[in-house]
């Protein structure tokens, strides 16, 4: 009977261990600046320009939130403080919504940009590979774009931003197994006046990108910015990054588990 009941919690234990690894990322963020110490674990590089914490009102009607008045300067960018490694599988994905003010046609850029980099740089312009809104100097209204270093294509057609309303960016990074070559996914969304509600995507594109920089770097940067000389955005909210393991690598581990359990009923067999 100890050995029944010693065989039972073992197996237990594998499955229990199993399920935690394949629900668990390898490395995730979730930062929603409900308090003020949440922009530490962000630096800000470059000159120009605030990135600043606040007690406005946030995603859900929750207070805290980065106010990003006054962040003309596009040489300031604020990256979140731990890099990530995808060189080993698994697709880096982050997103962050932003609180939106609308569109001027002043003669003047503005951009929000959500990137990756291979070190913590200050040009957001040089990311090498992001997902942005972007607005020309002489319209009102934003493009969504996959940016690559110096190339950049649209995703959907330019909108124009309402007031208040919050949106989203997101971007998914794999490395796959030619070299240099990214798969990358990036959206942009609208999350309505509460941030909590999925309204409309405002454009979406699966790309494979080429990047020599970034293929086979160990400490990949999550940076932002804003740019809003023209309107854009009036604060950030809810950064996430995550790496989440591929397909294949919880397939093994699921069946590694399995084994493991088949294992210790094998032994207590051949006990009998």
């Amino acid at each position: 009977m100890k050995d029944a009941r010693t065989t039972a919690m073992a197996i237990a234990a594998a499955l229990a261990v199993g399920a935690v690894l394949l629900a668990t990322p390898a490395h995730a963020a979730m930062i929603d600046f409900d308090m003020a110490g949440d922009l530490d674990y962000f630096t800000k590089v470059g000159s120009g320009g605030t990135y600043t914490w606040s007690n406005g009102t946030g995603v859900g009607g929750v207070n805290g939130r980065v106010d990003t008045s006054g962040t003309q300067d596009q040489s300031k960018t604020l990256f979140y403080d731990t890099s990530f490694d995808i060189t080993g599988g698994g697709t880096l994905e982050t997103s962050v919504l932003f609180k939106a003010e609308v569109g001027v046609n002043n003669g003047h850029y503005s951009r929000i940009v959500l990137g990756v980099e291979d070190e913590q740089i200050q040009q957001a312009s040089s990311y090498e590979i992001q997902v942005r809104l972007f607005k020309d100097h002489s319209g009102s209204t934003f493009q969504p774009q996959i940016r690559a270093s110096s190339w950049s294509g649209p995703i959907g057609d330019s909108f124009a931003l309402i007031t208040d309303d919050w949106y989203r960016l997101s971007l998914s990074i794999t490395q796959t197994a030619t070299t240099d070559i990214f798969d990358v996914e990036a959206a942009v969304e609208h999350w309505g006046s509460d941030g909590l509600t999925l309204q409309s995507t405002k454009g979406s594109a699966g790309k494979q990108i080429t990047n020599a920089d970034l293929y086979g770097d160990a400490s990949l940067w999550v940076g932002m910015l804003i740019q809003n000389d023209g309107g854009g955005a009036k604060a950030i909210d809810n950064f996430q990054a995550s790496i989440v393991p591929e397909p294949s690598t919880l397939t093994l581990l699921a069946f590694g588990v399995l084994g493991l359990g088949m294992l210790v009923l094998a032994r207590r067999r051949r006990r009998r």
